[in-house]
This record gives structure tokens, C-alpha cells and sequence, in this order.
């Protein structure tokens, strides 16, 4: 029997283990935020999103087209804004799939599937051909957003700041991946198979569809191997028109909480 959920659908596929800063702004999402609040345990504060296909997050019917699998998200943060609006912060927390979509409520509920992540053995050359892949990327990426004078980073600040008015944070530590934007010269990534995989699927600049792939990937090692594949083909582009990489690099920060 599925679990019911509410979710919040987006325009871009969020990772376990990734934060994602959202402006919430529909009448719906914003009675979603309400609902989670009035929860006085911040780890019930549970909601479920999956990636739009097709069509936009605003609106009734503005997502025409979802993907099915998706991820369970916390609230772990949260500002009301004076037009009622809000900016949130949300953590991965484990996969699902999407069943069976609700709208007839105050917010849209998603009858869902845990889908538990299988642990296998990962072939340390796998491992190791994928950090080394990622590592190349990111300096790569560092050449070219040097080379702009830093235009590739417009966005990437956090919204959030310590003076910000916030309801009840989740008050955890920052976690191992917390250090993914580290500068201090040392190797940064997670030597964990499993959070190695999420943290090279989050932090590559990629289209939304490979980013599907990489979240639906069933385990470890398959996921490694994809990535290392798709951050092969970025490095590719990149040595042939330097101004490739997308937007999103370096705008997720990790936890492995």
C-alpha cells in the first residue's frame, strides 16, 4: 500500500543529501509550508518532490508532466516574507516513487513508494575513475569561472544568512559534504561509494534528463559509472567551447545527515 506524502514538484531533480534553497510562491506550496510548520517535531516536517517534465511549477496547471521517481525531502528552514511568500530550505533525504498524484486538497499529496537504495559492491577502479573524472571537472570549471572574472558564481550566494529570520532550523552539524567547496587544496570528496555517487550527481552541471538518470540509477555502481560517463562528455564540450558548463555548479551544499 502506498504512503501518502505532500509534495512540492520542481524544475530541477534534487539529490539525497542535497539542500536546495526554494522561493515559494504559489497559494498552494505556500499552504504546504503552513501545514509543515504547525508540526512541532522538525523531523515530521516531510514532504516529496519530483522533477516536471514538462511544464512549470506556478500555476494549477502548470505541471503537465512529471517524472515518477522523486525524493523525500525535510523542511530545515524557513522565512515568511512580508507578501506572504516564503523561502525555504529543503534536505534529500531518501528516494521514492511517485504513484498516484492528488490535487484536489490545499496542496497537492502524492501517493508514494519508498524506494530504499541497494547496497552493493562498488569496484574500486570504479571509484577511483569517477573522484578522478570529478576532479578534473571541477578544475576545470574553476579555470573557466576565474577566466570570467567569477560571472559563472551570480546566484550561487545562499539566501539564507545568519541575521535571517528562520523558523527552527534543523540545528545539525555541517556534514562531511559541507567541505565539497573547501579551497584549501585538499581532496574533498566522500570516499563512501554511496555518498560519493550523490555528491558528484549533485554537483555536476548537467541537463535535467541525465540528472534523472543518475537518481533513478538502481546502486552505487551504476550511478558511478553513469557519472563518470556524463562528466566525461561535459569535459568534452568544455575543451571545445569553454563556455558550456551550466549553471548550476557549486550551488549545493551536502549533508549526510
Amino acid at each position: 500500500m502506498s504512503d501518502r506524502l505532500p509534495m512540492y514538484p520542481l524544475d530541477a531533480v534534487v539529490f539525497p543529501g542535497a539542500r536546495r534553497l526554494v522561493r515559494v510562491t504559489d497559494d498552494r506550496y505556500r499552504a504546504l509550508v503552513h501545514h509543515l510548520l504547525r508540526r512541532s517535531d522538525p523531523t515530521e516536517r516531510l514532504l516529496g518532490t519530483v522533477a516536471i517534465r514538462e511544464g512549470y511549477e506556478l500555476g494549477e496547471h502548470g505541471a503537465q508532466s512529471l517524472f515518477r521517481v522523486g525524493v523525500r525531502l525535510q523542511l530545515t528552514a524557513a522565512r515568511e516574507r512580508p507578501d506572504g511568500s516564503f523561502d525555504i530550505e529543503v534536505l534529500g533525504r531518501d528516494r521514492l516513487q511517485l504513484d498516484r498524484l492528488l490535487t484536489t486538497g490545499d496542496f497537492p499529496v502524492g501517493e508514494i513508494t519508498p524506494l530504499p537504495e541497494q547496497r552493493s559492491v562498488v569496484h574500486p577502479e570504479v571509484v577511483e575513475r569517477a573522484r578522478a573524472t570529478y576532479l578534473a571537472y571541477r578544475v576545470v570549471v574553476a579555470d573557466i569561472v576565474a577566466g570570467r572574472g567569477g560571472l559563472l558564481t551570480d546566484g550561487f550566494e545562499p539566501e539564507f544568512t545568519e541575521d535571517d529570520d528562520l523558523y527552527e532550523p534543523d540545528g545539525g552539524e555541517p556534514g562531511a559534504f559541507a567541505v565539497l567547496d573547501d579551497d584549501t587544496g585538499h581532496d574533498p570528496l566522500p570516499r563512501d561509494p554511496d555518498y560519493l555517487a550523490w555528491a558528484i550527481a549533485a554537483g555536476t552541471a548537467l541537463p535535467l534528463g541525465e540528472r534523472q538518470q543518475l537518481l533513478e540509477a538502481t546502486d552505487a555502481q551504476e550511478r558511478l559509472a553513469l557519472a563518470t560517463d556524463l562528466v566525461r562528455g561535459e569535459l568534452m564540450a568544455m575543451n571545445v567551447i569553454a563556455s558550456l558548463p551550466a549553471t548550476e555548479v557549486a550551488r549545493t551544499r551536502w549533508s549526510p545527515n
